[in-house]
């Protein structure tokens, strides 16, 4: 979902507008959920605030639906306007406050759908997303999570249903478990192609005058190349990194439906069970502050990284997750198997997508908004 005015494409809520000036949109419990014209925003998740626990974060639009929210859930009340009630003090656990986050977008989501009945209604279940990298992606270590995952879709299944409303299922994530960091950055400075400025005791990057950075994702790293003229032996050197498995140039980038210009000079793809790490210090002394500050709000063990892919999933592979009929859906109970399925599962297995309307022989992540178009225009 596009996030504030930094995405070009225009929202899918702001495309039916223009057909349809009267549309309403929801959204609900998404992590980015400061959307300009969309109608209803409640964003709803664990807040991971530096040397802090886990804490509830709340975003709610209109004003108007807040403060009847507010006035109707004495709880959402407390976390709003008693800081005694909504400060560490009065936290959970992890796994428990994840568990309230869960109840209260299913809430949420009830309470909307039967006081404003919008058009189109986005609900996200960010859980396992929080739970897979703590917790790794054994099945009997997360089975909680996934029985209480499934629990809520099928509530919200019998809630959408009742209202004959159409509903589309997605994810966008496959996790593999990675042990290997590449230390792209470092590889850069000992280059000297990366530069940094050394302040009370810690070393910080020094973007103006490197010749050359990284931008790390995961299993994604974003190199942006200020002097043009390194830029092949920029190329040349990530061929003899190990771990680097693809290397992707303009050409690549724009085949790949990836060729903004922010997407950086090259996009390096990392292989099977490496990640890319943005560490650019050689001395752990010398980290910044913010890196302990960032760990610690995040507390992922490298043995955890999620694993995203991007290529298509078959036909064949549909009919394996989805049923024999590709447009059919998972019912709850077979939901905890499938997300169970996606754990380890190959990379042509994202994204997962069930919906009543006919689907391709294949699907790439950048089609998905097109599918979603299409069942709303239906």
């Amino acid at each position: 979902m596009p996030h504030g005015r930094l995405i070009q494409q225009p929202a899918i809520w702001d495309r039916l507008k223009s057909l349809n000036p009267a549309f309403r949109c929801a959204l609900i419990g998404w992590e980015h959920y400061v959307q300009p014209n969309c109608d209803i925003v409640v964003g709803c998740r664990p807040g991971r605030w530096a040397l802090w626990p886990v804490v509830p974060q709340f975003y709610i639009k209109p004003q108007k639906l807040f403060h009847q929210m507010c006035a109707e859930w004495e709880e959402l009340k407390d976390i709003f306007f008693h800081k005694e009630k909504a400060m560490p003090s009065r936290l959970l656990d992890i796994d428990a406050e994840i568990s309230q986050v869960n109840q209260w977008i299913l809430r949420i989501a009830q309470w909307i759908e039967q006081h404003e009945k919008p058009h189109l209604t986005l609900v996200s279940l960010p859980a396992l997303a929080y739970q897979m990298p703590r917790k790794g992606l054994q099945q009997e270590a997360i089975a909680r999570e996934l029985q209480e995952i499934d629990a809520i879709f099928g509530q919200l299944m019998e809630l959408y249903t009742d209202a004959q409303v159409q509903v589309i299922v997605i994810s966008d994530s496959v996790y593999h478990s990675v042990n290997q960091p590449v230390y792209i950055n470092r590889i850069l400075r000992e280059e000297g192609l990366l530069e940094v400025m050394h302040q009370f005791g810690q070393e910080f990057l020094d973007v103006w005058e490197s010749k050359a950075f990284v931008v790390t994702d995961q299993q994604l790293a974003h190199v942006y190349v200020r002097d043009r003229q390194v830029l092949r032996k920029l190329k040349d050197l990530c061929r003899e990194i190990d771990g680097v498995a693809e290397i992707w140039d303009r050409t690549h980038k724009r085949s790949h439906y990836f060729s903004h210009l922010r997407t950086g000079d090259l996009v390096l793809l990392a292989a099977p069970h490496y990640w890319f790490a943005y560490d650019y210090w050689i001395d752990q002394q010398a980290a910044p502050f913010m890196h302990y500050a960032i760990a610690h709000a995040n507390s992922v063990p490298e043995t955890a990284k999620p694993y995203y892919f991007s290529k298509p999933a078959t036909a064949n592979e549909h009919k394996a997750l989805h049923g024999e009929e590709q447009h059919a859906f998972h019912t709850s109970s077979s939901l905890q198997a499938a997300a169970g399925s996606f754990l380890g599962a190959p990379p042509t297995h994202a994204p997962f997508i069930a919906a009543q309307i006919p689907l391709p022989e294949a699907i790439s992540p950048v089609e998905v908004y097109r599918y979603i178009l299409q069942a709303c225009k239906a």
